[in-house]
């Protein structure tokens, strides 16, 4: 009798231990399945023409020497069209920068599709960052735009520690 409580038991255990690693498993595949679906609803923005054409005119024809010159060409109060582009743009990367740092998004995706974008990007806009992190609107922001700065720290460092190499 004793030997039939003791296969019971065992059992048991046998069959929690694989209920327990399938359910294990099957999460892994739902959370991958949710990471890839946010992604693709992330990575849609491309998708967008004015969302394109802003992003490649800022990067390839915007030009200035010095923050003023910035916001004399490309600031609200004399080109509100073009400081909206700037602004949708990088509170995108802001909120793609958030989930990452959340651990929503696979850095391996972000890195695949936005690397170099992102990096050219951040780096073109980085005196304007500053420049809001020290003094816009009249007060001091260190904040401003940090997720967009950990998504672009986040894909160096992956760049650098895949060295890609063609």
């Amino acid at each position: 009798m004793a030997s039939f409580e003791f296969l019971a038991i065992i059992l048991t255990g046998i069959g929690l231990t694989v209920s327990i690693t399938y359910y294990s498993m099957v999460l892994r595949n739902q959370n991958k399945t949710r990471q890839a679906q946010l992604f693709m609803q992330v990575h849609s923005q491309w998708k967008d023409r004015a969302f394109i054409k802003g992003f490649y005119d800022i990067l390839n024809n915007w030009e200035w020497e010095s923050i003023e010159e910035f916001w004399g060409k490309y600031g609200q109060d004399v080109n509100e069209e073009s400081f909206i582009t700037a602004t949708e743009i990088t509170w995108y990367f802001e909120g793609v920068g958030q989930l990452l740092r959340d651990g929503l998004i696979d850095i391996r995706l972000v890195d695949s599709m936005y690397s170099s974008r992102v990096i050219d990007f951040w780096e073109k806009m980085l005196p304007v960052v500053s420049y809001l992190r020290e003094q816009a609107f009249g007060r001091p922001n260190p904040d401003y735009y940090i997720n967009f700065e950990y998504l672009y720290n986040a894909l160096k460092k992956k760049r650098e520690n895949n060295a890609y190499k063609v």
